[in-house]
């Protein structure tokens, strides 16, 4: 008596060679193995990458850019901007009068009614308290 070997497909069992099951597991292992790994990994497309306003592909071919430079640019304003999302609405206020909008400290005096003495010294503490989230050292 040989065994047999049965494939479902759609909800019913399908009666196939020893040769046709063998081929049908393969794949389905694989694709199985495939799923389990992406499932455990992200996988990134290179096309989707993109550093600033340029994208990976671009950046390949450009070769007067150094792209370990311009990836680790990217990472340091990443995990600035995460850091920057850890501070009280009034530091983030200050930080983006004075770097997202280039305003001068007596401008933001102006804005805020505070002394431009006492913005001085909230701008210290602030890069401080960003630098020691971020884990650098000055």
């Amino acid at each position: 008596m040989s065994k047999k070997y049965y494939w479902i497909i759609e909800k019913k069992y399908y009666e196939v060679s020893k040769e046709t099951y063998q081929k049908f597991k393969s794949e389905y292992d694989h694709s199985k193995r495939l799923k389990e790994y992406e499932d455990e990994v992200t996988v990134l497309s290179l096309d989707a990458l993109t550093i600033g306003e340029r994208s990976f592909g671009e950046i390949v071919a450009d070769s007067s850019v150094n792209l370990e430079d311009e990836v680790v640019q990217k990472i340091l304003i990443e995990n600035m901007q995460r850091a920057r999302e850890t501070l009280s609405a009034g530091d983030k206020l200050l930080l983006t009068l004075l770097y997202d909008q280039n305003k001068s400290q007596d401008e933001v005096s102006q804005i805020t009614g505070i002394a431009q003495s006492t913005i001085s010294y909230r701008l210290e503490k602030i890069l401080k308290k960003l630098r020691k989230i971020m884990g650098i050292k000055k």
